[in-house]
């Protein structure tokens, strides 16, 4: 995991912000809002680290991580 260090920390950032956007406005403890947003950060965050830098790494001749 250490080539994917630097792209999961750039991902891991905005998908925090935008999850802890929308959790936020929601009725719920805050133990509850700590859960959601921990667990979805790290489960978009793995899903677009798989998807955007992985995959197309492995269709391109040049290294993203």
């Amino acid at each position: 995991m250490g080539a994917a260090a630097y792209p999961f920390f750039l991902l891991h950032q905005t998908v925090l912000v935008a999850i802890y956007f929308y959790v936020l406005q929601l009725d719920l403890g805050i133990a509850a809002k700590f859960l959601m947003i921990s667990t979805a950060t790290v489960l978009v965050t793995n899903a677009l680290y798989e998807i955007f830098i992985k995959r197309l790494n492995k269709e391109s001749d040049f290294s993203l991580g």
